[in-house]
């Protein structure tokens, strides 16, 4: 079975959302194995390499510990790295730390799409995994959802069509952090779905906020962690389950998640 058709689960056919049900066995495993290994196969696009991205201060590495996060509901991070691009850890390490987090739902979104990573994600089972790529121009789009590779080199209109053409979310990446800080007119302009809003400027989120509102633009709050230790800086907390991408588009434009630090 092609990584392509494996990802028929993540839409709302109703019989496709089985596979984020935690159960010991989920339903894609009858037919498709997880590949052993994560090392990170060739990429698919060669011209999509990674940028350096947004590095969050977590202060001296020695002082943090992951403890099970504070919350009350379904906590959920749609931001990450691996190694398949430029993650100091492997696929397997973040779920771990996720899970020791006691993160309920994961986004995988390295910056090349690399299929035994996205095969992992598709078959996990202790928690609920989104694959997907940040696609990296000079202002990066993370396509939640996606198994094919999006190319980064054409308008940034047309990789919003091309993640939505895969069933996937479109999300801009810390548009209001600087190098990466998108041009206001694009960013409402392209149709989005979603876009990254940060709590260090009140001024600014709030900005992002209401004009998430105007557009139907829903805000974000995600880790961008490219270590284990990056893991639970920023996350969600959602007052329902998310267990497919059409309930997390309908929580998040719904205001059922929340932001927490």
């Amino acid at each position: 079975m092609s990584v392509s058709a494996t990802f028929s689960a993540l839409t709302a056919a109703p019989t496709a959302t089985a596979v984020f049900i935690d159960t010991p066995t989920p339903t894609l495993t009858a037919t498709v194995t997880p590949l052993p290994t994560e090392t990170p196969s060739p990429t698919l696009l060669p011209t999509d390499i990674p940028s350096p991205t947004e590095t969050m201060d977590a202060g001296p590495q020695s002082t943090r510990t992951l403890a099970p996060l504070p919350g009350t509901g379904w906590l959920i991070d749609l931001h990450m790295h691996t190694t398949c691009s430029d993650g100091d850890h492997t696929y397997e390490e973040m779920v771990q730390g996720a899970i020791d987090l006691g993160l309920d739902l994961i986004a995988v979104t390295d910056h090349i799409i690399c299929p035994d990573v996205i095969q992992a994600c598709l078959n996990e089972n202790r928690l609920v995994c989104i694959p997907g790529q940040e696609v990296s121009p000079a202002w990066h789009i993370v396509g939640l959802g996606i198994t094919q590779p999006v190319s980064p080199d054409q308008p940034y209109a047309d990789i919003v069509a091309a993640i939505h053409n895969q069933g996937g979310l479109a999300m801009a990446a810390h548009p209001y952090t600087r190098p990466w800080r998108f041009d206001e007119s694009t960013l409402i302009g392209i149709g989005l779905d979603l876009m990254e809003c940060w709590l260090s400027n009140p001024e600014e989120n709030q900005h992002q906020i209401d004009l998430g509102e105007q557009y139907g633009i829903a805000c974000t709050y995600d880790s961008d962690a490219h270590e284990v230790l990056d893991l639970g800086l920023r996350y969600m907390d959602c007052s329902v389950e998310i267990r497919n991408l059409d309930e997390l588009n309908s929580a998040l434009h719904n205001h059922q998640c929340q932001p927490s630090l």
